[in-house]
């Protein structure tokens, strides 16, 4: 868990929500919740207790937390394990998804 989630602006607001109460999935529901990354990625959230609330709040966290920030670093090979101070690069054995260069200690 993010150890500074309570100083979070949205934080509050995040416990507040209460699911979504799905009862109908209709056909522009399940166009509007369908999340498509590339020709690999395909997720759709349609059947899940998610409201467009909860999509704002969830991106405020995110971007409060920087979460897309740390996740380059991650892929970046910085030095994002800061209980050990190294890089976690076990992300790597699947292959390298950034295409370039990922150097620790000066090696790729």
């Amino acid at each position: 868990m993010y150890k500074n989630f309570d100083k979070l602006k949205s934080y509050k607001k995040f416990m507040a929500l209460k699911p979504y109460d799905i009862r109908t999935i209709y056909e522009e529901r399940i166009k509007k919740c369908n999340v498509k990354t590339g020709d690999v990625l395909n997720f759709n959230y349609a059947c899940s207790p998610i409201c467009d609330e909860h999509i704002e709040v969830f991106s405020a966290l995110a971007e409060e937390a920087d979460v897309f920030g740390k996740f380059n670093a991650l892929l970046s090979g910085e030095r994002v394990n800061t209980g050990e101070n190294r890089a976690v690069l076990h992300h790597l054995l699947r292959g390298n998804i950034s295409g370039g260069k990922v150097l620790n200690d000066g090696q790729d």
